[in-house]
């Protein structure tokens, strides 16, 4: 289930959730087995070796779990470019596993023990994810509020954060659709950019390129002795999600 771009949403049946910047993800758990894979099916569990140990910390409940892949700063808040490090490796090294942790954020549950829990309301599905009782491990579930959302997205703001998400608490889970029902409110410093060039890497499956570089041109030129000078600064590459 996606959420869709929008403005804040108010009144008493929304909830709201900080938005995470990671590798969004659905994990599945039965027994000893696990299995993560991304929003665009590719299968994710020889990248995270953490994940192993989802088992023992669910005490061996049989769940599907809705959440995100995070990296966090020394400040405790996500870090897409942290988790590039590891997006792409299939068997991280021991040192990278160390320099790089991987989390689990949790934010809803579609499959508990016996059941599906897709026509149950949001509210009620956060509810079973609090009651899991976790024991230590990669895993956690993140707060969800009553709102005010505006007052979430200051929060939000303050800490370096993406942004929120607003979702309504009487919302089924609508597996692979965009949907009205989640409204994401994203923070997003915005500036005109131009793509200057790009690397194609091999090993993502020959389908994703893998840097994009960005250069962004000075508001203001630079006048010396009459002639023109224009100035291009390089902005920053970055890497696609996958």
């Amino acid at each position: 289930m996606l959420a869709t771009l929008g403005p804040m949403p108010t009144g008493d049946e929304w909830a709201f959730e900080f938005k995470w910047d990671g590798v969004r993800a659905v994990v599945s758990c039965a027994g000893d087995a696990v299995r993560a894979v991304s929003r665009n099916g590719n299968d994710l569990t020889a990248s995270f070796p953490e994940l192993r140990k989802l088992p023992v910390q669910l005490a061996g409940r049989r769940v599907v779990l809705d959440g995100e892949l995070v990296a966090l700063d020394e400040h405790g808040v996500t870090s897409f470019s942290m988790l590039q490090r590891r997006v792409h490796v299939r068997s991280p090294t021991a040192s990278l596993l160390a320099d790089v942790p991987v989390h689990f954020f949790a934010f809803d549950i579609i499959y508990l023990d016996e059941a599906s829990t897709v026509t149950w309301p949001y509210a009620r599905r956060r509810e079973a994810l609090q009651d899991l009782e976790l024991g230590g491990g990669p895993m956690s579930v993140p707060p969800w509020f009553s709102g005010p959302g505006r007052a979430l997205l200051d929060v939000a703001a303050d800490r370096g954060m993406e942004g929120v998400v607003a979702k309504k608490a009487t919302s089924t889970y609508q597996a692979g659709r965009r949907s009205r029902d989640w409204i994401k409110v994203p923070l997003n410093a915005t500036q005109e950019v131009i793509v200057i060039g790009w690397r194609f890497c091999e090993e993502l499956h020959q389908m994703h390129d893998q840097y994009h570089c960005t250069a962004r041109a000075r508001a203001s030129t630079v006048h010396e002795g009459g002639v023109h000078r224009g100035r291009l600064d390089l902005h920053g590459c970055h890497g696609t999600r996958i």
